[in-house]
C-alpha cells in the first residue's frame, strides 16, 4: 500500500511535458476562433513559445533522477542494494 495517493514532485515532473502541450494545444483551440485575422501570427508564437517550454520540461525532466516508487530489487525479500539502480 502506498504512502500518500498524492503524487511526489518528482512524479509531477516527468509529466510536466505532456502537461505544457495540453495546456497549449488547449489555448490555440481556444483563442483560433476568436482571433481570426491576425491567427497565424499570434497562433504560430504560442505554438513556438509552447514547444520550446515543453522541451525545457523534457530536459529537466530528464535531468531530475527522483525517487523510487518501490524498494530496490522489490522481487527479491534480500534488502536493497546499493547498485540496483
Amino acid at each position: 500500500m502506498p504512502d500518500s495517493f498524492m503524487p511526489t514532485a518528482s512524479e509531477i515532473l516527468r509529466v510536466l511535458p505532456e502537461i505544457v502541450l495540453t495546456v497549449t494545444a488547449t489555448l490555440i483551440m481556444v483563442l483560433t476562433p476568436i482571433l481570426k485575422q491576425r491567427a497565424r501570427i499570434v497562433i504560430g508564437s504560442i505554438a513556438v513559445a509552447g514547444l520550446l517550454a515543453a522541451m525545457a520540461a523534457a530536459v529537466l525532466a530528464a535531468r531530475t533522477r527522483g525517487r523510487p516508487s518501490r524498494p530496490c530489487c522489490w522481487w527479491t525479500a534480500s534488502p536493497p542494494i546499493s547498485g540496483c539502480w
